[in-house]
C-alpha cells in the first residue's frame, strides 16, 4: 500500500497509494479518482501513443474519475468530451491531441 517516489531533488518519499488504482494498467485498464486532468492526459499519451496538448491551466488542474477499459482512442476522447466541458481538436498525421476547456474560445480549432 505504499509508493516510492523520487523527488526532483533526487530524494526518496514514501506516500500511501490505492494499489489497485497504480497497477490497474497490467489488467487492461487506466483508473483515476479525482486525478489532475493533467495527469490523465499523460497515462493517455502513454496508453494510446499520441501527444496531447492542454490549453489552460483550469484544465489541467481538473480532477477526473472514471475508468477507461477495452476502449479506443476516438472512444476514449467521446467519453471525456460527454463528461468533461472541453473541445478538442486531433490531427491523424502528427497524433497530436489539442484539448480546450470551455473557459477557451474554439474558433481557431
Amino acid at each position: 500500500g505504499q509508493q516510492a517516489v523520487v523527488t526532483p531533488a533526487n530524494e526518496f518519499t514514501m506516500r500511501e497509494v490505492n494499489i489497485g488504482l497504480i497497477t490497474s494498467w497490467k489488467d487492461g485498464k487506466l483508473m483515476f479518482v479525482k486525478e489532475p486532468f493533467q495527469n490523465v492526459a499523460t497515462e493517455l499519451e502513454r496508453w494510446y501513443n499520441v501527444k496531447i496538448e492542454l490549453q489552460g491551466d483550469k484544465l489541467k488542474r481538473l480532477g477526473y474519475t472514471g475508468t477507461i477499459e477495452m476502449e479506443t482512442f476516438s472512444e476514449v476522447l467521446e467519453l471525456i468530451n460527454t463528461t468533461t466541458p472541453i473541445k478538442y481538436k486531433f490531427n491523424k498525421n502528427t497524433r497530436i491531441l489539442k484539448i480546450y476547456g470551455i473557459d477557451k474560445p474554439y474558433n481557431k480549432l
